[in-house]
């Protein structure tokens, strides 16, 4: 016989574990609140604005709420799942130029703050300048396919948006020089490119705002000659070039660039023309001569593209073009898989030309340069050897 404190327990075990369940299978929930800062007026706040908020599952990117921003510029949306596989991100326009924030991965039943910040426009750009020109030469059957990635600095405190109309609501804030020969030219969606109708340039419409802006674009030429004559133009002040190239696929020489060797091993070397301080207007020149042999250089080339587009996740943001044609288009990608091999071997070899940078401009002793340098050489031939043993290849979307 159950007499009534036995009852009494069972009920309470009961009522326990469905609280507890219930708990558990409830998805955490999370606020996202914060203020649009004008950083060309003082970090001053903004009233009035319109806050998108935007979504992203599995790289499924949907829009999920709107408000607008109080007296102070502040903002909020509340009841949001914080689960880590929901990134948010919250995006304004201002002066038709669209602003977005960094990623946001909430937690649980607590306050995620971030700021937006905006800035006033200009048509005028003087001191406009490319920290650092990258330009990645691949070896392709019949072809030779070149890849190009700008790091575009604005110093100044307004987002630039150019002056020469290009087409209706389109004005240009970049030029940029394309061998005459180029085809099947790719860019990355936010250049908002229109082609020159010569082909040897094309303008960007894509607002530059102040800091770091970073540009991807990539082209064929096809059947070049055994030698082969690349040259390049520069529109604005260019503060370093860095080309890079596998040995076994082409041989590149410059009278204006510095040879060296980025990093190598027995199987895969790759090297480096580097040079500094370009002035506008200015015109490098470089002879190639194609070898017969495998193509060794593919991943560099691939993982380069995504390596770009990964770090520029941080900073997606600051490249987001005016009047999109749809409100999804624009959202910062930011999910990145897994780390790949490739990926952390282009690592090591920016790690390298960084070290060296710093050894030649005086920053860093002799000593302490070999030995760095050394580390990151072995750590490259360690990452080429398990990219030999992996039998799963490089995938990526390319384009």
């Amino acid at each position: 016989m159950i007499n009534l404190r036995t009852l009494v327990f069972f009920a309470a075990v009961f009522i326990f574990t469905f609280s507890s369940g219930s708990a558990a299978d409830s998805p955490l929930m999370g606020v996202l609140s914060g203020q649009v800062l004008n950083q060309t007026v003082s970090a001053k706040g903004i009233t009035g604005l319109e806050i998108i908020l935007h979504q992203s599952i599995n790289n499924k990117k949907t829009i999920v709420g709107r408000t607008q921003t109080d007296e102070t510029g502040s903002f909020s949306f509340q009841g949001l799942k914080a689960e880590k596989s929901i990134v948010y991100a919250v995006s304004t326009n201002y002066r038709g130029v669209k602003y977005f924030s960094n990623p946001i991965h909430l937690k649980g039943n607590n306050v995620s703050p971030t700021k937006l910040m905006i800035y006033e426009i200009t048509d005028q750009a003087p001191d406009l300048y490319v920290k650092m020109h990258h330009i990645f030469f691949e070896k392709i059957e019949g072809a030779l396919k070149v890849r190009e990635v700008m790091i575009v600095e604005n110093p100044g405190r307004r987002t630039v948006i150019g002056s020469g109309e290009l087409k209706p609501d389109k004005r240009e804030t970049l030029r940029i020089s394309l061998p005459a020969q180029a085809t099947n030219i790719q860019y990355m969606p936010s250049l908002d490119p229109v082609l020159a109708e010569s082909g040897t340039s094309f303008s960007t419409a894509a607002p530059l705002l102040p800091g770091i802006n970073q540009f991807v674009f990539g082209y064929t030429i096809p059947s070049p000659r055994p030698k082969y004559i690349f040259s390049k133009s520069f529109y604005l002040k260019t503060g370093a070039v860095s080309v890079v190239f596998s040995d076994k696929d082409l041989r590149v020489k410059s009278d204006q660039l510095v040879s060296r060797m980025a990093a190598s091993n027995s199987d895969q070397p790759f090297f480096q023309l580097f040079g500094k301080d370009f002035a506008r207007g200015s015109q490098i020149t470089m002879r190639l001569s194609f070898s017969e042999g495998p193509d060794y250089f593919k991943w560099i080339v691939i993982a380069l593209v995504v390596f770009v587009m990964g770090v520029g996740i941080a900073i997606s943001f600051l490249k987001r073009r005016p009047n999109a044609d749809t409100e999804n288009q624009d959202y910062p990608d930011t999910e990145l898989g897994p780390d790949s091999l490739a990926r952390q071997r282009l690592s090591v070899v920016r790690s390298l030309a960084e070290l060296d940078d710093l050894f030649e401009s005086g920053g860093l002793a002799s000593q302490a340069y070999h030995q760095k340098r050394g580390l990151l050489l072995e750590k490259a031939k360690v990452l080429s050897k398990k990219m030999q043993l992996s039998s799963q290849p490089l995938e990526t979307e390319q384009g």
